[in-house]
């Protein structure tokens, strides 16, 4: 079998091909895309989610997980650790499927990164996370999680034609 997480309420695994439909389904929501950088598209499509599949199959050890629940994928979270000077830190990013929010789904899956990061990267002493201002959702996830608001950079970012301020989040081992 191959290596996953197991909580009481979601699996976290690999991203695999047949994910693809169901990862589209729950990705092709404007106010998923609304909460992520560009670099997700819009619409997103299942050919997106294959390509997607495809970038991260060979990640040893794996980085990008597939949030499942009742055997279907609906969700990702991922954690980038950096290199050089900053190698002792590491970034966390998510999305789930609207139809999950409000549920504390995502603050146990953040739960469950933390400790898989820094286990599996022991020189990872520091994860952060960038939140756009107006995602309400996603500071409560982290801060639940055990995360802290370290600092908020002014005008930061601009996301669908709107400047808006970036949330700097932190948690250290």
């Amino acid at each position: 079998m191959a290596f996953q997480i197991t909580n009481k309420r979601f699996i976290l695994r690999a991203l695999q091909s047949p994910d693809a439909f169901s990862l589209a389904k729950h990705a092709n929501n404007q106010k998923i895309e609304a909460n992520l950088t560009d670099v997700f598209p819009f619409p997103y499509t299942p050919s997106d989610a294959n390509n997607f599949i495809l970038a991260k199959k060979n990640e040893t050890p794996i980085k990008t997980f597939a949030i499942v629940i009742d055997g279907k994928a609906v969700g990702v979270i991922s954690i980038s650790p950096r290199v050089g000077i900053y190698r002792i830190t590491a970034e966390i990013g998510y999305w789930i499927g609207e139809s999950f929010w409000g549920q504390g789904i995502m603050n146990e899956a953040i739960k469950e990164i933390l400790n898989y990061t820094f286990v599996t990267f022991p020189e990872v002493l520091k994860i952060v996370a960038f939140v756009y201002d107006f995602n309400i959702g996603s500071a409560k996830a982290l801060e639940k999680a055990g995360f802290e608001l370290e600092s908020i950079s002014r005008k930061a970012a601009i996301k669908n034609e709107n400047v808006c301020d970036i949330l700097n989040y932190v948690c250290f081992k």
